[in-house]
């Protein structure tokens, strides 16, 4: 039956009417306009183009509606902006304050932000890109992953008419805005400041396999020489176990630790012992400090009395006997980043011009008690 669709009204033409109109199913009609991927573009061109000749009421779809604008060569508008972090610490202080930062700029601006718990790279990766593939987000912030090549194939999916901005990490491919502290910096106020105390002898954390922190080890060997010391001689390093970054791990009770994490404390406690000349650590985050004073306390090695102690990021607090935090650390401009990044996020949806440079914020050092001048050994 021929249907004159001028003399009906557009709230009574429907999909099954589209798939009448083209001899299809009506499953195919409502798969092309929620822009599934099994739909070929030729079949979702053909489909929007009849929606609109017999005035189906496009605007009341908002799959629909974003495949017209991508046709168009416009971006539609979600007012979503995707946020993808390790999962493992998305409830931890660090990236509580991140987050507390990016929605004080988006919500007085009507935006909402998605958080996407990145418990496995690839996994959570796949879903993001599903999301964005389907027009459902606007921007994206992101944490770039030396192990991952997501930020390329965002590229390759068309998103780099979107704002992609990373942050706290250097995004190497250069094909982002990237926001992030000045560690480089930070590492080294924290050398001087333990060089004037009259430290000579450092440890400083590492990772294993990792170069994440790599830039911080030359700005403390940079303090060293500056000082007329051999890093050779003054520079030491220790590879901790990769659990004492996990803020949760402070919330246990020394019951409920496994064998090994036992033993991990221990053996650090014994090399600090064993080496006295070392009066100084100069840790990779707050949660590794305090594991760092629990594991020599434990021996009888006080902090600072016999060694002294520099943090990093300012989101975990080592108490002292009155319960004040005694940490000194370095102050990682955490909510400031996430304030300006939602900032520039929406600068760049409202004037379609993406950016791709590099913003650095300054850190600060925050002295308190876990540092003193060096005793005589």
């Amino acid at each position: 039956m021929n249907i004159d669709f001028k003399k009906l009204p557009s709230s009574q033409i429907t999909q099954r009417d589209i798939a009448n109109h083209l001899g299809i199913r009506q499953a195919t009609v409502s798969r092309a306009l929620s822009g599934h991927p099994d739909i070929s573009e030729k079949t979702k061109r053909l489909i929007l183009k009849t929606a609109e000749t017999i005035g189906y009421k496009i605007e009341n779809n908002d799959a629909a509606r974003r495949l017209i604008a991508r046709r168009h060569g416009n971006a539609p508008q979600n007012n979503v902006i995707a946020l993808l972090i390790p999962g493992t610490l998305v409830q931890s202080p660090y990236y509580a304050k991140i987050i507390d930062g990016i929605l004080s700029s988006l919500v007085p601006y009507g935006y909402i932000l998605a958080i996407s718990n990145q418990v496995t790279n690839k996994a959570a990766e796949i879903n993001l890109l599903k999301i964005i593939n389907r027009g459902l987000v606007d921007g994206v912030i992101l944490i770039p992953n030396k192990d991952s090549e997501f930020i390329n194939v965002l590229m390759k999916n068309q998103f780099s008419g979107n704002p992609l901005i990373t942050i706290i990490m250097k995004d190497e491919t250069e094909s982002s805005l990237n926001i992030i502290a000045d560690e480089e910096n930070a590492a080294y106020i924290a050398a001087r400041h333990l060089l004037e105390l009259g430290h000579r002898h450092f440890l400083m954390f590492h990772l294993w396999g990792g170069t994440f922190h790599e830039h911080r080890r030359l700005s403390v060997i940079r303090a060293l020489r500056e000082y007329g010391l051999d890093p050779d001689k003054y520079f030491h390093k220790y590879q901790m176990p990769w659990n004492w970054m996990n803020p949760t791990m402070l919330m246990k009770q020394k019951s409920e630790l496994h064998p090994q994490q036992i033993s991990d404390a221990e053996e650090f406690a014994n090399f600090i012992k064993n080496n006295p000349h070392i009066t100084a650590i100069i840790a990779l985050n707050d949660t590794c400090a305090i594991f760092a004073r629990n594991s020599l306390e434990n021996i009888g090695i006080k902090v600072p009395n016999d060694v002294s102690i520099v943090g990093h990021d300012d989101t975990e607090a080592m108490s002292d006997e009155s319960g004040q935090n005694m940490l000194t650390t370095i102050r990682m401009p955490l909510f400031e980043i996430g304030q300006l990044t939602a900032k520039k996020m929406i600068e760049q949806l409202e004037s379609r011009i993406i950016e791709n440079t590099v913003i650095i914020l300054p850190t600060e050092l925050i002295i308190r008690s876990s540092t003193s001048n060096t005793r005589t050994k």
